[in-house]
């Protein structure tokens, strides 16, 4: 992957507003040895090779879009003629590489490819938020925020941005304002997904959306346990039971706990797979969260 950053530099038009993954660039992610995905298969027990020929760079562009499954396979994979195995195969793809693979990928190359824009002068950058937007299949940061703030339907975030606008400067006002009849008429809210507005409005701004708007997000801490600051570390408690404590390191020495009301979130940020600094202040028993800074 170290080769690709070089490549960009013919294509700075229009770059940080594109996914960087065309001329072959999203084939090569896919081939690298953590993943274990790398197309489709025409029915269950067909060969591993050879694959199905899939524009997979439409098909993400297309989830980024916020299209739903069954019309990703219907566009896509129309050679799949078995609709389960279809459902099954485009289900574990997009878990697999959208959710997972790329954004972890995206999180490195996105920081190589602003270093070498950096390095030759240019202005643009690549923006750093392009991997969560792949991860949740988010199009604009209204969808966006919406997803990270606990809204789990893809195409209910985009319905709001559709209606709200791409950017929103107080999205949990505007929804407040549009109350419940308004979010069954104009969003098309079904029962649980009007849950996951009401949860949505009721909640501050969250760690992933101030984190990845290049601010500090602070976690108070459960379960504190040493008086040291300082520069720490996130790590799994080894108990086999799931969900497995996060635990905050500084030193190499446990000094407290995510709490569970912000483990998920605190997890999904981890598995975005960026570069970031955590902090902890035992005074105030906070870990404050943010990027790390590119050199």
């Amino acid at each position: 992957m170290e080769e690709i950053p070089k490549r960009v530099q013919d294509h700075l038009n229009g770059i940080a507003r594109k996914l960087p993954l065309g001329d072959g660039r999203l084939a090569q992610i896919l081939e690298l040895p953590e993943n274990n995905l790398r197309g489709f298969k025409k029915y269950r027990t067909a060969p591993a090779i050879p694959k199905l020929e899939v524009d997979l760079l439409a098909m993400l562009h297309r989830w980024v879009a916020g299209d739903e499954l069954e019309a990703l396979g219907t566009t896509f994979l129309s050679e799949v003629t078995n609709a389960d195995y279809r459902a099954e195969a485009l289900s574990e793809f997009t878990s697999t590489v959208f959710e997972h693979h790329l954004p972890w990928a995206l999180g490195s190359l996105v920081a190589w490819i602003n270093e070498e824009l950096q390095a030759r002068g240019a202005e643009l950058r690549v923006p750093l938020s392009i991997a969560s937007h792949i991860h949740f299949g988010a199009a604009t940061p209204t969808a966006l925020k919406l997803m990270t703030g606990g809204v789990r339907s893809r195409r209910l975030a985009h319905a709001a941005s559709a209606v709200f606008g791409p950017v929103v400067e107080n999205l949990r006002a505007d929804l407040q304002a549009m109350d419940l009849p308004g979010w069954r008429d104009q969003l098309g809210a079904y029962p649980s997904e009007l849950r996951d507005l009401l949860t949505f409005v009721r909640r501050e701004p969250q760690v992933i959306a101030d984190v990845l708007n290049g601010g500090t997000a602070d976690v108070e801490l459960t379960h504190v346990l040493v008086d040291r600051s300082g520069p720490a570390r996130l790590e799994l408690d080894q108990d086999p039971g799931e969900p497995r404590p996060l635990r905050v390191l500084v030193d190499a020495e446990v000094v407290g706990d995510i709490p569970l009301g912000l483990y998920d979130e605190v997890r999904q940020l981890l598995d975005l797979g960026f570069d970031l600094e955590f902090s902890f202040d035992h005074e105030q028993a906070r870990l404050s969260v943010a990027l790390a800074p590119t050199v």
